[in-house]
């Protein structure tokens, strides 16, 4: 299955360095052309932007890696695709592993997740005046409760000046634990004609049965070419009484379809 190649792969990565996912994703850049790539990569929300018709948009992460006083933990959507339907319809489906520690040689499967995006209102994002304005409908299987399907419905509204572009996220979802949450975020990028821009994010979540958790997010995302970025950012979370420090790699490529 899929897992086992993505094992596979991961060993062969291990024993030969030299050959970087970053010499493999320029070398795709050389031979695709597409859209300018937007916003989506480190955040825990995303912005009213969607792939093209026919387009494909790859995410590799964001790889979220953490030490703690036992083990050093790794968290990744270690795949992610996105798919334009139509102008205003996107197809989104995703793959979260994770490798527990530095001891283990395999990365299990924590989490899938499939999704639609609709896009309600096109505005400034997509080159026209005012705001732009998306949902977003996706539903979750969890390996730790795999009798069970979380859901979640997000609002997505943005807007983009000379100096960058502010996106605002509330979503309320139904975890697969069948807990209810409210997400609520806003992200800023910087100006998306500039290959190195900063960017930013300040999230809340909210349960009923659990504390709120807040979460504030910095780092960059680097466009090297028109159809691939990648991105680093530093995350920090604060609740249940403690926080937690997190760094976020990933790369996200769009390749143009017929």
């Amino acid at each position: 299955n899929y897992m086992n190649i993505i094992n596979r792969s991961y060993s062969r990565l291990s024993k030969n360095r030299v050959l970087t996912i970053e010499v493999f994703i320029a070398s795709l850049a050389l031979f695709f052309q597409a859209p300018q790539v937007f916003a989506g990569r480190p955040f825990d929300g995303t912005d009213p932007a969607l792939v093209g018709v026919n387009e494909f948009e790859i995410k590799l992460g964001p790889l979220d890696f953490k030490r703690d006083a036992s083990k050093l933990n790794w968290h990744t959507p270690m795949f992610g695709l996105n798919y334009g339907l139509t102008e205003n319809w996107e197809l989104n489906f995703g793959v979260e592993a994770e490798r527990a520690d530095h001891h283990e040689d395999r990365f299990r499967e924590n989490a899938s997740e499939i999704g639609v995006k609709h896009l309600l209102r096109k505005g400034s994002i997509q080159g026209y005046s005012g705001l732009s304005v998306a949902m977003e409908l996706s539903l979750e299987k969890s390996s730790e409760v795999a009798t069970r399907t979380g859901s979640s419905l997000a609002a997505i509204i943005g807007n983009q000046w000379d100096w960058g572009s502010l996106y605002l996220n509330v979503a309320a979802e139904r975890t697969p634990e069948q807990e209810n949450e409210v997400f609520t975020g806003i992200i800023f990028e910087g100006n998306s004609d500039n290959r190195l821009r900063p960017v930013a994010e300040f999230t809340r979540v909210s349960s009923k049965h659990a504390s709120t958790e807040y979460a504030g997010l910095l780092g960059f995302i680097y466009e090297p070419f028109e159809n691939i970025a990648f991105d680093f950012a530093v995350k920090r979370t604060h609740g249940n009484g403690r926080g937690e420090s997190v760094f976020r790699l990933g790369a996200t490529i769009v390749l143009a379809g017929n």
